[in-house]
């Protein structure tokens, strides 16, 4: 082709620019195309197309000038390209897509990308955070030079363990994001920021907490079947002889006697309730590891005469023990008129109970304490607040685990725990918000539920000394306190009685003289309660045995019968209890005569 013109094709955008530079030439006489290049499509000369790009130089001798063309073929270099934006498309694509959230930080921790999922779970568009920094764009836990520490010491190569990371979304709300962060690099290696992915586990992290915390509750809940028994029995001693003084209380004469006898009726009622209430914890906790199949217990309670029961059981602390150091705490109620809820009175008593007793606790020089009802939606709520030393985050988060106490070894840490297991049984939630040194608030939402037909709880009534058939009555325990409450019972109310302090014992007063009922513990030393019923009914199958039990035991009536018990009776149990039981066994043993 040397020395032979040269036909070709200049695409059409560059005609008006070849024409400028031809018209120089005419008139100046300098040819100057250097610099310029464009693309086209050539032809092979087997008539298959190809990319090509042509690319122009001039220049001049004395008298003449010079005009050079290369074409290249870029075939290779139009396929790469195109593989390239291939493989950018692609990585769009998955950072798109991707369900993890991918932010990624200059080196001074400014955003330079940030992914959908990232927008979804943050609620802050790309464009509200890009060229910001993350800190001042997204609230965290982290300060803003602990997080900088962190970026650095990721863009210097040392290792940082994945981490969590508590964020506030835009909407106000709080997740957790299990996050790692690595080097960001250009395509020369050069390291020029952070990449950081993240995986919201709010949902996964509340449910494992509601795992740790039913785990926690079960082994509690082995743990207290190991000393129930005996706390039982004192509970048995404590609740029955509190009965015993009210039965045994007249109206005194004269105005000054009838004021001491309502006070002392009254502080009866309050023992009374205390020692109830100390059994319930005590069956909720063996419960713990029980799931309710429904709610045939619960009664429709009237949560404002909860709190004033509650205010009634911790007087003592918050007024006159207090006012004689005196120290002044200040008790205010804001009940609103709300619906009744479904549940158990004792268990709620308890629940509030424990909060009143911490929050003054958390105020050793006096405070105050407020106490408010009110309804929300499809709930009942209830808030305690208090102006107390407040609780660090490290402490609200375990508040709620077994044994877990700040107040030293003079607190079992029970107290809040049982209270979680008694929302959670009552399908509430309760809530802690406390900062060190500002105050805490509780909050308690109880689910309104149909409670028409539901009985209210009955205050207790003191029991009355009625007229009865008598009966010959066998009681063998090896607790003397119990022993003794049951024998005088029984005898206020004109049975004849026997006593026996074990199985052994009893059987051989069994067999000198007739008996129509027998009594007898469950957990004794020597021979157990069980094998006690079995030889009563060798000896005497007509005899009625109730046996009594601190282990919250429950039978069928086929499990009775073949384990010759016609009663069972836990402890702790009042007077009327006991009365019923030998009302029962005279009734069938009529019967069957």
């Amino acid at each position: 082709m040397l020395g032979k013109p040269l036909t070709l094709i200049i695409p059409e955008r560059y005609h008006e620019y070849m024409q400028g530079g031809l018209e120089r030439v005419v008139s100046t006489g300098v040819f100057d195309l250097g610099g310029i290049s464009f693309e086209f499509t050539g032809l092979r000369k087997s008539g298959e197309e190809f990319p090509a790009e042509m690319s122009f130089a001039t220049w001049k001798s004395r008298h003449e000038v010079f005009f050079s063309c290369i074409v290249r073929d870029i075939s290779e270099r139009k396929r790469a390209d195109k593989a390239l934006q291939q493989e950018k498309e692609f990585t769009r694509t998955i950072i798109e897509t991707a369900d993890v959230i991918i932010i990624a930080l200059d080196l001074e921790d400014k955003v330079i990308l940030f992914n959908r999922k990232a927008e979804e779970v943050t609620g802050y568009c790309r464009d509200e955070v890009l060229g910001k920094e993350l800190l001042k764009t997204i609230p965290m836990r982290m300060d803003r030079e602990a997080f900088a520490k962190m970026t650095q010491e990721i863009t210097s190569g040392a290792a940082v363990s994945p981490y969590h990371q508590f964020i506030t979304t835009k909407s106000g709300e709080e997740k957790i994001i299990f996050t790692r962060g690595t080097q960001l690099k250009d395509t020369e290696g050069r390291v020029i920021g952070v990449l950081e992915t993240g995986v919201d586990v709010t949902e996964q992290r509340s449910m494992e907490t509601k795992l740790l915390q039913a785990e926690k509750l079960r082994d509690l809940g082995e743990l207290a079947g190991g000393v129930a028994h005996d706390f039982n029995n004192v509970l048995a001693a404590i609740l029955g002889r509190a009965q015993l003084l009210r039965m045994h209380l007249e109206e005194f004469a004269g105005s000054e006697r009838r004021k001491a006898y309502h006070e002392l009726k009254q502080g009866l009622e309050v023992i009374e309730r205390a020692a109830a209430d100390g059994a319930e914890t005590v069956r909720r906790i063996q419960e713990f590891a029980r799931i309710r199949p429904d709610d045939k217990d619960a009664v429709a309670v009237d949560i404002n005469k909860v709190v004033a029961q509650a205010l009634d059981l911790t007087r003592g602390r918050w007024k006159d023990e207090a006012e004689l150091k005196g120290i002044y705490f200040t008790i205010v109620k804001q009940l609103s008129d709300v619906p009744p809820i479904l549940g158990s009175p004792a268990e709620l008593r308890e629940v509030l109970t424990n909060l009143i007793n911490n929050s003054l606790d958390a105020m050793p020089g006096g405070g105050t304490i407020r106490v408010e009802t009110f309804k929300e939606h499809t709930h009942v709520c209830l808030r305690l607040t208090d102006t107390g030393s407040g609780m660090p985050p490290h402490v609200v988060e375990r508040i709620f685990d077994p044994f877990f106490t700040t107040k030293g070894p003079q607190s079992t840490g029970l107290g809040m725990s049982v209270s979680y297991g008694i929302i959670t049984r009552h399908q509430g939630t309760i809530t802690v918000e406390s900062k060190d040194g500002s105050g805490t608030v509780f909050v308690i939402r109880f689910p309104l539920k149909e409670i028409e037909k539901v009985s209210q709880e009955e205050p207790p009534q003191a029991v009355k000394k009625t007229e009865t058939e008598t009966a010959a009555i066998l009681i063998i325990d090896d607790e003397e306190d119990v022993r003794e409450l049951l024998r005088d019972i029984l005898t206020m109310h004109g049975h004849e009685v026997a006593a026996a302090r074990d199985g052994r014992q009893g059987l051989e007063i069994l067999a000198s003289r007739a008996f129509d009922m027998v009594f007898t513990d469950l957990g004794m030393p020597g021979m157990s309660g069980w094998e006690v019923a079995t030889e009563v009914k060798k000896i005497a199958p007509e005899v009625a045995v109730a046996l009594i039990t601190g282990w919250g035991i429950n039978l069928d009536k086929d499990d009775m019968e073949k384990s010759s018990v016609n009663h069972i009776l836990n402890k702790p149990f009042t007077v009327d209890d006991i009365l019923r039981l030998v009302r029962e066994a005279l009734t069938l043993k009529k019967m069957k005569e």
